[in-house]
C-alpha cells in the first residue's frame, strides 16, 4: 500500500529544468544557492494553507474537489507533506472528469477553450449553473454544447417553471386559497406584479 511504500518524493528539482522555482540552499540558512530549486508542486500546495489561515479558524471537515489530472498530487504528494508538517489531512477528496469540447480536451492552442463569462453573458448565470450541475463530470468526462444549455434551459427550466406556476395559480386552487396579507408591507414593484398575476390568472 502507499502507507507501507518505503519510496522517498523528491521535494526539489535541478535548476536547469525549473529556472523559476524557489532556490534551496545548500545548508539551511546559507546564503550560497545549491543548483536546486523546490518542487513547483510542494511550493504551489502550501498556498492552501497560507491562503486559509486568512479565513481563521473553522471545525469543518477539509474536503477537496479537483479535477481527474491533478488526483496524484492531491491524493498522494499533498497527504505526505501535511503529514511530514504534522497538519491536518483532509477528510475527503471529490475527483471530477473534465468537461470538453467537440469531444476534445479543451486547449488554448487547439482554440477549442469555451469562455464562461461570454456563455453566461449570452444566457444567463442561472441557465449556465443549471446546466453545469445537470450536465458535470464526476466520474466521466462530459461534452459541452451550447445548445444543448439552451435546450435544457428551455425544455427543462422554463417549461418547469411554467408548469408549476399553472398548476399553483389555477382557479381550482386559488379558489380553496385564503392568505391575510394586510400585515405584509409590499413595495410599489411586488404591488405592481401582484397586479399583473392577479390579471393574467383571470384571463386564463
Amino acid at each position: 500500500s502507499l502507507t507501507e511504500s518505503k519510496s522517498h518524493l523528491s521535494v526539489s528539482r535541478p535548476k536547469s529544468r525549473v529556472e523559476w522555482g524557489i532556490d534551496i540552499p545548500k545548508i539551511p540558512g546559507d546564503i550560497i544557492k545549491s543548483d536546486q530549486t523546490v518542487y513547483v508542486w510542494l511550493d504551489a500546495l502550501f498556498n492552501y494553507k497560507t491562503v486559509n489561515d486568512g479565513f481563521g479558524d473553522f471545525n469543518g471537515e477539509l474536503v477537496h474537489i479537483i479535477g481527474k489530472d491533478i488526483a496524484k498530487f492531491h491524493c498522494i504528494y499533498w497527504p505526505a507533506f501535511l503529514s511530514a508538517a504534522e497538519l491536518d489531512l483532509p477528510k475527503k477528496v471529490i475527483v471530477h472528469g473534465h468537461w470538453t469540447k467537440d469531444n476534445l480536451k479543451m486547449s488554448k492552442s487547439i482554440g477549442n477553450v469555451v469562455d464562461p463569462f461570454d456563455i453566461i453573458k449570452e444566457n444567463g448565470i442561472n441557465a449556465v449553473r443549471s446546466y453545469l450541475l445537470s450536465y458535470g463530470p464526476q466520474s466521466s468526462d462530459s461534452n459541452f454544447e451550447v445548445e444543448k444549455l439552451v435546450n435544457f434551459h428551455d425544455s427543462v427550466i422554463i417549461d418547469g417553471f411554467i408548469n408549476m406556476f399553472f398548476r399553483l395559480t389555477g382557479k381550482k386552487v386559488l379558489d380553496k386559497l385564503h392568505i391575510q396579507l394586510a400585515d405584509i408591507e409590499f413595495t410599489p414593484e411586488d404591488r405592481e406584479l401582484i397586479e399583473k398575476a392577479k390579471n393574467y390568472t383571470q384571463e386564463c
